[in-house]
């Protein structure tokens, strides 16, 4: 155990220092601890108000973290990690949990946990149009994202109960296919 006290912590990311990691915390917070003193108590607070924060992108070359509200209708928000000024990028999101952005920074791919005729999905955003693109639907529950690759063309997706399988998602051909099923 690292730290202790934090509230219903979501997600983490590593600081490229080594020293320091992200949280944020479903009650509304992104904060910054130190690895050395790692109590939810010691930690600064980066930005606060958050409807659900989930996954974390983390683009520290950029002063800036990324983050998804669970809401509908949910957001995408950029942090600037200095100042914890926050700014809306898109608003028109339905229960987004999972993301991460290209290498470019030209694309958010965001997993939605939606309701009626997409069910779940996973989508490519362009960020300086908001244009979106539906990659796959239909998906149980789908979580947190992470790249499959170096290339950047294929993305790894939780889907939960009662699916409990880990789906390969291709950005490309917006396709998609189970890698694991039976997962806990």
């Amino acid at each position: 155990v690292l730290g202790t006290g934090y509230n219903q912590p979501e997600d983490v990311k590593l600081s490229v220092d080594g020293v320091h990691a992200y949280v944020t915390e479903r009650t509304g917070d992104l904060v910054r601890v130190a690895l050395t003193s790692a109590n939810r108590s010691a930690a600064t607070v980066i930005a606060t108000g958050m409807t659900a924060p989930q996954q974390l992108f983390l683009d520290e070359a950029h002063n800036s973290a990324y983050v998804v509200e669970y809401a509908s209708p949910g957001a995408l928000l950029q942090i600037n990690i200095s100042t914890g000024v926050t700014t809306s990028l898109i608003s028109t999101l339905v229960n987004p949990v999972g993301l991460v952005l290209s290498s470019d920074l030209q694309y958010a791919y965001i997993s939605e946990q939606t309701t009626g005729p997409d069910l779940g999905r996973v989508s490519s955003i362009q960020l300086s149009t908001a244009t979106r693109m539906t990659l796959v639907k239909g998906l149980t529950a789908p979580f947190f994202l992470t790249w499959a690759d170096a290339a950047q063309d294929a993305l790894l997706v939780a889907l939960r109960d009662p699916s409990n399988s880990i789906i390969s998602v291709n950005v490309t051909l917006a396709t998609s296919n189970v890698v694991a099923a039976g997962v806990p």
